[in-house]
């Protein structure tokens, strides 16, 4: 005699997801203002200020454009809700050091679960 087992998988927002989450988009543009709210079609000025705003969950989009920036992050995801940083759409983002004063482009600080990709660092 076969035993026939039937397996049911529920998805339910914040119970039991298994894929990373992303709970809040910020943009940046070099056309933007940090005292905009960050969203597509009102970005911030620069990635710092969307790092300062951003929590868990956040993913930050920085659309094209060069931005002469020393970067700071501090803010820490999780493992369902990690924190990314990543160029917007396939657009050519350029995090660029020229300015720099010796101080690193991008300085990660006790954070995890913490990702960038699609940026082009330059200059340093």
């Amino acid at each position: 005699m076969k035993k026939w087992i039937t397996v049911l998988f529920l998805s339910v927002p914040g119970f039991l997801s298994i894929e990373a989450q992303q709970l809040q988009s910020l943009y940046v543009s070099m056309d933007g203002d940090n005292s905009n709210p960050g969203t597509l079609t009102h970005p911030f000025r620069t990635i710092q200020h969307a790092l300062d705003q951003a929590q868990a969950g956040t993913a930050i989009f920085v659309m094209a454009g060069t931005y002469a920036e020393t970067l700071t992050a501090s803010v820490t995801g999780t493992a369902a809700q990690p924190v990314s940083l990543k160029n917007y759409s396939g657009q050519n983002a350029i995090i660029d050091g020229a300015y720099a004063t010796g101080a690193p482009l991008l300085s990660i600080n006790n954070a995890s679960y913490f990702t960038v990709s699609g940026l082009q660092f330059s200059g340093y």
